[in-house]
């Protein structure tokens, strides 16, 4: 890791947002794999493919750096997260659920089912809502808005 921070965050270490750090170094990733191996006089990627040709599939699963937390759904139909309130579907007000926090996403089960998935903010004091989660509630708001009017 400090061979990679060291070449590729040397010379440009402040980005926008995430989606621009995580361009910037891939990147360099490729630009470091094209480089020829001192001893083997192959570039880095192509030795990697001979390795893996050379191994067969493998079984493993992917390395997931997630955080799993579990949160009440509130009053407004949100769960807060690291100061941010992220929209949950109608009807789950109170009960408690399992949210799946990651770099990018926050996804969001119920009974080991995902019932909404977010895009991470790094920010505070921020919502973040998916207006399909209160479709039934603005159906339901216009009809008493026609029933009454």
């Amino acid at each position: 890791m400090e061979f990679i921070r060291r070449k590729a965050f040397a010379s440009t270490y402040r980005f926008s947002s995430l989606e621009e750090a995580e361009t910037h170094l891939n990147n360099e990733l490729e630009k470091l794999n094209q480089r020829l191996h001192h001893e083997h006089k192959a570039s880095h990627l192509k030795l990697m493919q001979t390795e893996k040709e050379r191994i067969g599939p493998t079984m493993i699963a992917p390395f997931d750096v997630s955080e799993l937390l579990e949160c009440r759904v509130d009053k407004y139909s949100t769960v807060v997260i690291k100061q941010n309130h992220y929209s949950v579907p109608e009807g789950h007000i109170g009960k408690y659920i399992i949210v799946k926090l990651s770099a990018d996403q926050v996804k969001l089960f119920i009974g080991g089912e995902m019932i909404a998935t977010h895009k991470r903010n790094w920010s505070v004091h921020q919502w973040e809502s998916n207006l399909k989660a209160y479709a039934n509630l603005f159906h339901q708001a216009d009809k008493e808005v026609i029933h009454y009017g």
